[in-house]
């Protein structure tokens, strides 16, 4: 393992946490799911113990933690309390072959409100998940995405140029999609692609 070595050179023990695919649809855009089993994130859940196992006698990694990332948006804690049955009997697995597991990496960009969204609030997911961490008697890290900032300001623009043609008016801004891009574009640019690149017939 790359890693193993990398920690070797460097004369340390490196704390990993490995990344479990758990095959939970979070009902969240085509292009921000990321937990399903077809999805090309992660270790395939029916792995996982024998990833750990093999991870845990490397003499310079030393695994600590589960990370499971389930897609973005994500409105409802329905997704999280399937992945947290899931990994509490993951974690209680791994001790018992003497794999510490002490900490959960939670991750999936919680839902924010764009038009009439009614996303689930920091105190519901802290309810549902605090009885879980208890339990198994982990830390948590969180990967809340754009609930941190989505909310919290606006794209500033100015107009830099108007072009008129003989069947519109195009007013020319300094910003782009770059900046603000919709899933309807993102649509549109993986369908060229793929057009331009087809996947191999097998």
């Amino acid at each position: 393992m790359q890693l193993a070595e990398i920690a070797e050179s460097m004369g340390t023990i490196a704390p990993i946490a490995l990344r479990v695919n758990p095959d939970i649809d979070a009902h969240t855009h085509t292009y921000t799911t990321t937990a399903k089993k077809e999805n090309k994130f992660g270790l395939p859940l029916k792995n996982a113990i024998a990833v750990y196992k093999k991870a845990s006698c490397l003499p310079f990694i030393n695994p600590i933690g589960i990370d499971v990332h389930l897609g973005s948006p994500i409105l409802s804690l329905e997704p999280y309390k399937k992945a947290l049955d899931i990994l509490s009997g993951l974690v209680a697995e791994l001790r018992s072959l003497n794999i510490a597991i002490h900490t959960l990496d939670m991750g999936g960009g919680f839902g924010i409100v764009y038009k009439d969204e009614k996303p689930f609030t920091p105190i519901q997911f802290e309810n549902l998940i605090v009885p879980y961490l208890t339990e198994m008697k982990c830390g948590l890290i969180v990967e809340p995405g754009r609930f941190i900032v989505g909310n919290s300001g606006v794209l500033l623009t100015k107009i830099i140029y108007i072009k008129q043609t003989g069947e519109k008016v195009f007013y020319i801004c300094d910003a782009g999609m770059s900046d603000l891009i919709r899933p309807r574009f993102t649509k549109l640019i993986m369908k060229s692609y793929r057009s331009a690149f087809p996947t191999p017939q097998q």
